[in-house]
């Protein structure tokens, strides 16, 4: 039986992998500094469970 490590490494594109719905649980004046950031939780796509991978972006001025 292979395991999952005999499949070789698993490439994918951290723009295609849909953005975090969740709006952010930061208080003002905080919060309102993050609604131009869009956040996406790329370790999700691999299962990880003990920690996090994020792709965070800014927009301009954020």
């Amino acid at each position: 039986m292979a395991n999952k490590s005999d499949q070789g490494p698993i490439a994918i594109v951290a723009a295609e992998t849909p953005p975090r719905t969740k709006p952010s649980t930061y208080p003002e004046p905080f919060f309102s500094r993050m609604l131009g950031r869009e956040k996406r939780m790329l370790g999700d796509q691999f299962g990880l469970k003990n920690f996090g991978v994020n792709q965070t972006t800014l927009a301009p001025g954020g």
